[in-house]
């Protein structure tokens, strides 16, 4: 009976280290990682440095948005993207609390954000959360955690699922817990805050783009007639960016132009208001202060 009773204990054990492996590896985004070179303004030497960071991806539960991310990064798509922080979207209150990236690089010569070329062009990824009814995909909007972000409509909430299908190819990345976003976006990776060299790029990359002193505000907004026909690139509608001062300036009549979704229409395009960290390089530009300058999938 003691014999038999200590071969029971070694199979649960064996099973419990079996089911905590499978665990670990579904965690683990089926070993999947990006490793993301960054250049980041450090103020107290004066200087860029270059750093790296580690992103583990979660494809066991988001496949298709992880496929497209690891698609995107090897086409160079992330190269040179800048980080930014939203301070507005649609009218809503601030998203301070998330930094971003994927979207907008930043041209220092007409000082202004310059959409990516082919953002327009990527299709619109289906909702990998729970809300748009993947069951599963319950991974937590903790600090370092990425998602991917999407529209929903104005005066509408996030936690409805008519807009779950409008993520394309930006990330979200929490500075703190976010718990509202649990279950209505896709979280599909997580900064690997274990590492050291990834927890202390990360610890820079925050700290530029929450230094007040470094940071512009820009309004991002959309003019023209919208395009019901997904196929055609940003719907139809143009893209514009204005600092903040340069945006308040315009007359009401120029104001009126800028796109607002009506009767329930798709509403991406609504005026954003984000701040970018920049930099003097001591030329009269004022270039990135924090920016992906590579990503090499590991």
């Amino acid at each position: 009976m003691k014999r038999l009773i200590k071969k029971l204990m070694v199979i649960v054990a064996v099973m419990i280290m079996a089911l905590s492996t499978l665990s670990l590896t579904a965690c683990s985004g089926n070993g999947t990682t990006l490793e993301l070179t960054v250049k980041v303004y450090d103020s107290s030497q004066g200087k860029v440095a270059t750093h790296t960071m580690d992103v583990d991806l979660y494809k066991s539960v988001a496949p298709k948005t992880v496929d497209a991310i690891i698609k995107y990064a090897k086409d160079g798509y992330y190269d040179g993207m800048t980080f930014y922080v939203m301070t507005s979207f649609d009218g809503s209150s601030a998203y301070t609390s998330q930094i971003m990236f994927g979207d907008y690089t930043y041209d220092a010569v007409n000082k202004v954000l310059k959409l990516s070329d082919t953002f327009g062009e990527k299709p619109f990824l289906d909702g990998e959360f729970e809300n748009a009814g993947v069951v599963g995909n319950n991974l937590k909007n903790e600090k370092g955690s990425i998602g991917l972000w999407r529209a929903w409509q104005s005066g509408d909430s996030y936690k409805t699922s008519n807009w779950a299908n409008t993520g394309k190819a930006t990330w979200y990345i929490p500075t703190s817990t976010l718990g509202d976003y649990d279950g209505n976006f896709c979280v599909f990776g997580k900064i690997n805050l274990d590492d050291a060299t990834t927890s202390s790029t990360w610890s820079k990359i925050a700290t530029v783009c929450n230094n007040s002193s470094l940071t512009q505000s820009f309004v991002i907004y959309y003019t023209g007639e919208y395009n019901l026909d997904d196929s055609v690139v940003n719907n139809g509608l143009e893209f514009h960016c204005l600092p903040q001062s340069d945006f308040d300036d315009l007359s009401d009549a120029e104001k009126d132009e800028v796109f607002v979704a009506e009767n329930g229409q798709y509403v991406k395009y609504n005026k954003t208001i984000v701040k970018v960290p920049l930099r003097a390089d001591g030329s009269g530009y004022m270039p990135s202060a924090a920016y992906v300058e590579s990503v090499k999938v590991k």
